[in-house]
């Protein structure tokens, strides 16, 4: 117990340092989730069926994420140079995983995101409702409007993937992974957390045996140490390659 005690010590204690470097926020369909309740009556069992698809499709493509919804936006949301920031925490790209209604005020903000440089994908469906029952007509169509500016048009600035699968390879066109395993392993996990003077990786394997792979990381300039939460240990770690960058 005292060993298990002190690694939990010391993981805690890394992970409370910085801020959270995930890339990709993923926008949760209240809406939907509310018009498509099942016999439980359960928001989140509902919301989870509506976005567990997209959650492993960006996980396994080496990208973190957080979830926001359109209170969340409203309150706090806002475009900061090419990234979507919620206080200190800044975001690349969103995700809207087959939203069919969303408030038009969230449609105009991340239109805005999008002209700003930031990444906006959408799967399996495009957004074309504006949801309430007393909400005018004039906003459904400016919904679609958008819809259409942002994925259709010539110079359309957002991204539509009918196979949801594909999700992972439309963000590693437009945004290098923040972990690349070779081979893929999707049972290896990754935290990643930045400070002021540095990049930390909390790396585990969630499978019950061992696994071997290579990792790279998206970092420069930096050399790699591996902290060891059993003992506290510190140790340089081996570099097979760096990028041109780097």
């Amino acid at each position: 117990m005292p060993d298990i005690a002190k690694y939990l010590q010391r993981v805690s204690y890394i992970l409370r340092q910085g801020t959270p470097a995930n890339d990709v926020a993923l926008f949760l369909p209240n809406s939907d989730a509310w018009t498509d309740l099942g016999r439980d009556f359960s928001l989140s069992k509902t919301l989870a069926g509506k976005v567990g698809g997209s959650v492993k499709a960006i996980t396994d493509a080496g990208y973190n994420l957080d979830f926001f919804d359109d209170q969340l936006l409203a309150m706090r949301g806002e475009i900061s140079g090419s990234t979507l920031a919620f206080g200190d925490v800044h975001y690349r790209a969103v995700v809207l995983p087959a939203v069919e209604r969303i408030p038009l005020a969230t449609m105009q903000k991340l239109e805005q995101f999008a002209q700003a440089g930031g990444i906006v994908i959408a799967t399996r469906r495009l957004p074309d409702l504006a949801p309430g029952y007393l909400t005018p007509d004039a906003d459904t169509k400016a919904v679609r409007d958008i819809a259409q500016r942002l994925f259709k048009d010539a110079n359309a600035q957002g991204v539509f993937i009918q196979d949801e699968s594909q999700l992972g390879i439309a963000l590693a066109k437009r945004l290098t992974p923040d972990v690349a395993l070779s081979p893929a392993v999707p049972e290896i996990g990754v935290v990643h957390r930045y400070t002021a003077d540095g990049e930390i990786y909390f790396v585990a394997n969630t499978s019950n045996q061992p696994q071997s792979m290579q990792a790279a990381f998206r970092v420069e300039g930096m050399q790699p140490e591996i902290w060891n939460p059993m003992d506290g240990s510190v140790s340089p770690a081996a570099i097979a390659e760096k990028s041109a960058a780097a």
